[in-house]
């Protein structure tokens, strides 16, 4: 469940610092605190920081086309930026321009193999196209360079889900749940799903109740009780 969200700047100083806390009351435990890696960060351009505020504005602004057509100058005028190429990229996927899409990260991690945001991204464009197995592969990488990551493990957990690699799955996304227990409560869910197709009741039980335990209210909470009812934790 998401409780807050605040947009970084990729421009700047290489150096940031901001403190918060956010203590949902409807959680018994709360989740570690985040960090955000700086060691994909690149020396300042004077050429692109102004083009890289206005590419922050047209994306609070909505403006997508925009976003885009600015991003295109940042590269143009540091094509060495493979942060602005990513940036590029996802854009692109946004709006459903998935062959720019997929070059703009083909150009990004040409200039850094190991930016993980670009795999990821890559993943989830594979994903989109429906090459599951692909994007489970691609995935699989990107948790290799990122192994604390509980994002990218949801999304290798979901790829293999739709590869109907039932097993492998559960794996990753339970790995997900280890490295962040409260963010990714949702999983609970979508490992509730995969044992009731199973015909595993009892386990799909366990994984609502594990939900209900971290999300004490829930549209379909009735539901999932009565469901654990019906079908008794071992």
């Amino acid at each position: 469940m998401e409780s807050a969200r605040r947009t970084l700047p990729s421009f700047g100083s290489s150096q940031q610092r901001e403190d918060f806390e956010v203590s949902p009351p409807e959680f018994r435990k709360v989740a570690s605190p985040g960090t955000v890696s700086a060691k994909f960060t690149r020396p300042p351009n004077d050429k692109t920081i102004g083009l890289y505020r206005k590419v922050a504005d047209a994306e609070r602004d909505k403006r997508p086309a925009e976003a885009i057509t600015i991003l295109k100058e940042i590269v143009l005028a540091d094509p060495e930026d493979f942060i602005a190429w990513a940036k590029l990229g996802t854009v692109h996927f946004e709006q459903g321009n998935l062959n720019d899409a997929d070059a703009a990260f083909r150009r990004s991690l040409e200039l850094r193999m190991e930016y993980t945001p670009a795999w990821v991204n890559v993943g989830k464009l594979r994903m989109a196209q429906k090459q599951y197995d692909a994007a489970a592969e691609i995935l699989k990488h990107a948790a290799t360079l990122e192994p604390n990551s509980a994002r990218v493990y949801q999304l290798l957990g979901e790829a293999y889900v739709f590869a109907k690699k039932g097993t492998l799955g559960a794996e990753a996304l339970n790995k997900a749940i280890e490295l962040d227990p409260v963010g990714t409560a949702e999983i609970h869910l979508l490992l509730a799903a995969l044992y009731d197709r199973a015909g595993a009741k009892d386990r799909a039980s366990r994984e609502y109740k594990l939900f209900l335990d971290k999300v004490k209210e829930h549209p379909d909470k009735k539901k999932f009780e009565k469901y654990i009812r019906e079908n008794p934790v071992r």
